[in-house]
């Protein structure tokens, strides 16, 4: 299993912090894994795309499109490299030996899915070195009870063209299957 299990901690022995939350990793036994991972398994991460378009004589439309799912058994750690432009990677979250969310990937890697341009979320964190300009890196926290720690929408400025302007916003949110 790709999957890596985090603890909530104190930010000053975290392994890693994201939006002012630490985390610890932990190893938990085959037995507490599997009963985790029947809960997690029930979620899915879904990345939706919503288009704000607007045309000087048509008006304005919004188009929502689901981009990509994410099933939390399939998916990396943030701690792996990834570099395909759909690829996952999350660290599930165990609070009192119970699943409560995920740590999550919501970037992007570089449209060329070059595994030469691949990165380790969590080493760039806060550090861009060696990254093409094509790629984000964010990681955010989503809560199994729908309501995110963090904000974890992405917003894509407008895009003139003519009598168009087009912007893009995407959202990563865990979904009960």
């Amino acid at each position: 299993m790709a999957t890596r299990f985090v603890n909530f901690a104190d930010i000053n022995s975290a392994d890693y912090v994201i939006d002012g939350y630490g985390f610890c990793y932990v190893d938990l036994s085959a037995e507490e894994a599997a009963a985790v991972m029947q809960v997690a398994t029930q979620y899915k991460v879904v990345k939706r795309e919503v288009e704000h378009y607007s045309h000087e004589d048509m008006g304005d439309y919004t188009y929502v499109t689901e981009v990509a799912t994410y099933e939390l058994d399939k998916v990396k750690s943030v701690s792996e490299k990834i570099w395909l432009e759909k690829e996952g990677a999350g660290d599930i979250i165990v609070s009192n030996g119970q699943f409560v969310g995920v740590v999550f990937f919501t970037g992007f890697t570089d449209y060329r899915g070059k595994e030469e341009n691949g990165f380790v979320p969590l080493e760039h964190l806060n550090d861009r070195t060696g990254l093409t300009n094509y790629c984000s890196v964010r990681i955010s926290v989503l809560a199994a009870d729908g309501v995110d720690l963090s904000n974890e929408d992405m917003h894509i400025s407008p895009q003139e063209s003519g009598r168009t302007t087009r912007s893009w916003d995407y959202n990563f949110h865990l979904e009960k299957k």
